[in-house]
């Protein structure tokens, strides 16, 4: 095919940040399970409503980045369990750590941004 192609590397889930900016009380529960996905655009082109799109077989698996997101990350909310909503709180320590010391500027700027919807990170 000649026309737009992307790279779908995985199922994006509904986050906190996004219901406060929304103001939606229970946002991402009730869209956890069509949340969307992230894509990289590899050919640009439109693709028109009712356009049938192609899955293609193809080996990419080495491409796919999650930036090292707990298995937890992507259970629903009200399913996790005790311990591992405790390890999700340990990773965001520990990635508020490692930008602390290689992007502070961008740690700034994410506080900030959470800030503004009432988080902390």
């Amino acid at each position: 095919s000649n026309g737009p192609q992307v790279f779908v590397h995985r199922n994006c889930v509904p986050c906190m940040y996004n219901e406060r900016k929304n103001k939606i009380p229970g946002l991402m529960e009730c869209l956890w399970e069509i949340g969307g996905v992230s894509c990289e655009v590899i050919r640009g082109g439109t693709i028109q409503v009712g356009e049938t799109i192609l899955l293609l077989d193809d080996d990419h698996g080495r491409r796919i980045d999650d930036g090292g997101k707990l298995d937890a990350f992507y259970v629903r909310p009200k399913a996790r369990s005790a311990k591992q909503v405790k390890e999700m709180m340990e990773g965001k320590k520990k990635s508020k750590e490692i930008l602390m010391e290689t992007d502070k500027e961008g740690l700034l700027r994410l506080q900030a941004s959470y800030e503004s919807v009432g988080l902390k990170y």
